[in-house]
């Protein structure tokens, strides 16, 4: 009687457990149809997947239930905690590797670019047409006694290799770059020399304003000039609470970064033009995005097709800059030795470089790329 009763509660136990997830996911399942979908996702920065619609050959051809697992991924309800609870699972189980992110030393997420996602094809392609570009802007800017250089810059995964886990497995940017030693500023080898320093976010993917300061000076002494010394900055902490974009790709619980701005100590009267504005900023900065998880934004006002700014206490000439984000925070250490400096992101721009080259009479032209974003990105 004893062990039929045992087994009765037993039964009544399993019942219990299974009408407890049941109705946990079915409220779960009903309160995710009922949300209204997101367009745009704050922690992650991005636009999110809309439903697809379903017509005869999207359906047979498996595009449309791709598109809808995408979807329903996107627009799970509360799917920013669901992606820390699964990312901390995945750390308590040992896991350094997650979601394309290494749990690196010292509190650093850094961005995995592994060998096999790398296309050489691809890589070898960007790197003849970039040779070129080079050739082509270099025949016009000497007219005007101009130059071009090009600093491509390696991600944080291949200067602060000390922070990485042991069986990290990257790609060989360094072996790429010597394809074009002739014509790059060896920027690497002054982040190197300044790893111990705080160069690159902890929380994003991009260098810090440190990290751009000694980009700037390999630019000034690849040149024979001599960069505005760091001591010549005020060093302005304008945020103490920016989580970056390899964050929001775990939500773990981490402590923020600090964002600094520099501002050369005479001070510096810019007038900016962002795409075709007719109203110019009195300013580099763009502290709007200080209240938004794009902190980064704060350097010219995140990416447009074009920037041009005006410096009316600088030196005389121009110079453009072709660049993906990288370059936002490096800009104004330019503005001290140019009067007009054009900023152009080729992801948005569609006119012609080499018209602009000729329409605005620049003197001096800079390519600057994160190495990967440059693979990825330049047409």
């Amino acid at each position: 009687m004893g062990e039929e009763s045992g087994k009765a509660a037993g039964r009544w136990r399993a019942r219990i457990y299974i009408g407890f997830f049941a109705a946990l996911l079915g409220g779960i399942t009903l309160w995710d149809v009922m949300s209204e979908d997101r367009f745009f996702s704050d922690t992650e920065n991005r636009i999110l997947a809309a439903k697809p619609e379903a017509d005869y050959r999207s359906v047979l051809s498996g595009v449309w239930e791709a598109e809808y697992e995408t979807y329903l991924t996107d627009q799970f309800v509360q799917r920013d905690r669901w992606i820390g609870i699964k990312t901390l699972s995945q750390k308590l189980m040992g896991k350094k590797d997650i979601n394309g992110v290494y749990l690196a030393g010292d509190g650093y997420l850094i961005e995995r670019h592994p060998q096999s996602e790398t296309d050489p094809v691809r890589a070898e392609q960007k790197a003849s047409k970039l040779k070129n570009d080079v050739k082509q802007w270099r025949d016009l800017t000497a007219k005007r006694g101009g130059r071009v250089d090009v600093m491509l810059v390696p991600t944080a995964d291949r200067i602060l290799l000390d922070k990485l886990p042991p069986s990290a497995e990257d790609y060989d940017q360094e072996a790429w770059l010597k394809t074009l030693d002739d014509i790059r500023i060896p920027v690497e080898r002054k982040l190197a020399a300044h790893a111990d320093e705080e160069i690159y976010y902890r929380t994003d993917h991009h260098w810090t304003t440190l990290g751009a300061y000694y980009g700037y000076q390999a630019w000034a002494e690849s040149r024979g000039m001599e960069a505005r010394p760091l001591s010549s900055y005020d060093r302005i902490t304008v945020s103490s609470s920016f989580l970056g974009t390899l964050h929001s790709r775990l939500n773990l619980d981490m402590s923020p970064d600090t964002i600094e701005v520099f501002l050369p100590e005479e001070g510096m009267q810019c007038r900016v033009w962002y795409d075709l504005e007719e109203t110019p900023s009195d300013s580099l900065y763009a502290q709007k995005h200080l209240q938004t998880k794009n902190q980064y934004g704060i350097f010219l006002d995140e990416n447009h097709a074009l920037v041009r700014i005006e410096n009316e206490g600088a030196g005389e000439g121009s110079i453009l800059v072709i660049k993906d984000s990288y370059a936002n925070c490096f800009v104004p250490f330019l503005c001290a030795h140019y009067k007009q400096v054009y900023v152009i992101d080729r992801r948005y721009y569609r006119g012609e470089i080499e018209e602009f080259i000729e329409d605005n009479g620049i003197v001096d032209v800079l390519v600057l790329y994160n190495v990967i974003h440059f693979i990825e990105d330049y047409y």
